[in-house]
C-alpha cells in the first residue's frame, strides 16, 4: 500500500537493531539528471531542518547521475530500476520506499531554499488535518537566474480548496509536502497519466484534506530545453480528460468543471490556431465559436441550441456539460 511503511516509524538496520525513521522523506526521482543534480542534492543538504532521507529513484540512467547520488552516504538511500518507467509509476516506486512522516519531492533540476523543510514541517504540524503543504516558486533559467514568481504576486488559497484547484493548478510539484496518510488515502500518483499526474493527485488529496501553503517562494522551479519541449496538444487533452472525470453531486463543483474544461478547449485551439497557419479560418472560427461559448453561459447555448440545432447536437450538449 502506497505510503503504509512507515506506520510504526522504525525499520531494522541492517544489522538488525530498530531505529527511528526520519520525519521527512525527500523523494528524489532521476532520469539522466545528472545536470543539475549536485544543485538540488546541497540545497537538501543545507536545509535548516535535518531529520530527513532521500530516496533516491534512479529510473534507469544512463549517464552518472546514478553514482554522484550514491557518493553523498548514506542519508541518500539510492534505488535503481531495472527499465525506465513513466513518471507517475517511478513516483510511486520511490513513495513505497519511503519511511517519514512526510514526503516532500524534489525533481533533479530544481532546489529548496534553507528554511523550506523546516516552516512546512511546523504549519503541517500545527494542522493536523492537512494532507498537503507547499510552498509559492520561484521560476529560473538555466544558470538559476529569476525569472518571474509561480503566483504573480497573487494571495495563494488555503484550506479546503478542491474547487479553487479545479479551476488552477498552483502547487507546483518540488514545493509539495505531503503526509504519509493523504497519499495512502489517495493511492499515490495516477499512472495512466502522462501529463497531468500530479494534479490528479492532488485533487484527490484535496477531495478530503485541508491543503495548507507557506506563502513565501521557498522553490525553485529551472526552466530549460529539456523540461519545455512537451506535446502541448496532448497535455491539453489529457487535463480535459482529467478534469472530464470528477464527479460530484455539489453544482458549484459541476460548474467549476464545466467553466475549466471550456477554458481548456479554448488553449487547445489557440495551440492549433499558432501551430497550424494553413488552417488558420477553420481554426479561427472554432476559436471564436469557443470564446463565445466561454462568454454566454452553458443554459443560454442550451437554448440556443435547443432553438437552431438538431437532436443530436441537442443531447451532445447535455451529455457534455450536463444542462
Amino acid at each position: 500500500m502506497i505510503g503504509a511503511s512507515n506506520m510504526d516509524r522504525g525499520y531494522e538496520s541492517q544489522g538488525g537493531d530498530v531505529e527511528r525513521a526520519p520525519l521527512v522523506s525527500v523523494l528524489m526521482n532521476c532520469l539522466n539528471g545528472e545536470q543539475y543534480l549536485h544543485e538540488a542534492l546541497e540545497s537538501v543538504y543545507g536545509q535548516t531542518f535535518h531529520d530527513w532521507e532521500i530516496v533516491f529513484w534512479d529510473n534507469a540512467s544512463t549517464d552518472r547521475s546514478g553514482n554522484l547520488a550514491q557518493s553523498y552516504g548514506k542519508k541518500v538511500r539510492y534505488f535503481r530500476a531495472p527499465e525506465t518507467s513513466a513518471l507517475g509509476k517511478a513516483r510511486n516506486f520511490a513513495i513505497q520506499k519511503a519511511r517519514g512522516r512526510y514526503i516532500a519531492i524534489l525533481d533533479t533540476d530544481d532546489t529548496w531554499h534553507p528554511t523550506k523543510l523546516e516552516e512546512q514541517v511546523i504549519l503541517m504540524d500545527r494542522e493536523p488535518d492537512a494532507g498537503l503543504c507547499y510552498t509559492d516558486a520561484v521560476w529560473t533559467d538555466e544558470s538559476s537566474k529569476s525569472i518571474q514568481l509561480k503566483s504573480f504576486h497573487r494571495v495563494l488559497p488555503s484550506g479546503r480548496i478542491y474547487e479553487q484547484l479545479i479551476l488552477d493548478d498552483f502547487i507546483t510539484c518540488s514545493s509539495a509536502m505531503i503526509s504519509a496518510d493523504s497519499l495512502s488515502f489517495a493511492g499515490g500518483f495516477g499512472e495512466h497519466y502522462q501529463y497531468v499526474e500530479e494534479l490528479d493527485l492532488w485533487l484527490h488529496i484535496a477531495s478530503k484534506f485541508k491543503i495548507v501553503c507557506v506563502p513565501k517562494p521557498l522553490t525553485y522551479v529551472r526552466i530549460h530545453a529539456n523540461n519545455i519541449s512537451r506535446n502541448v496538444i496532448a497535455a491539453l487533452q489529457e487535463y480535459q480528460e482529467l478534469i472530464g472525470s470528477i464527479q460530484s453531486e455539489e453544482r458549484n463543483i459541476q460548474q467549476a468543471c464545466r467553466r475549466k474544461i471550456r477554458e481548456l478547449e479554448i488553449r487547445s485551439n489557440i495551440v492549433e490556431l499558432v501551430k497550424n497557419p494553413g488552417g488558420r479560418s477553420r481554426h479561427f472560427l472554432l476559436l471564436v465559436k469557443t470564446m463565445l461559448f466561454c462568454i454566454v453561459s452553458p443554459r443560454i447555448m442550451y437554448t440556443l441550441v435547443r432553438r437552431f440545432g438538431n437532436r443530436k447536437s441537442l443531447a451532445t450538449f447535455r451529455k457534455k456539460y450536463g444542462v
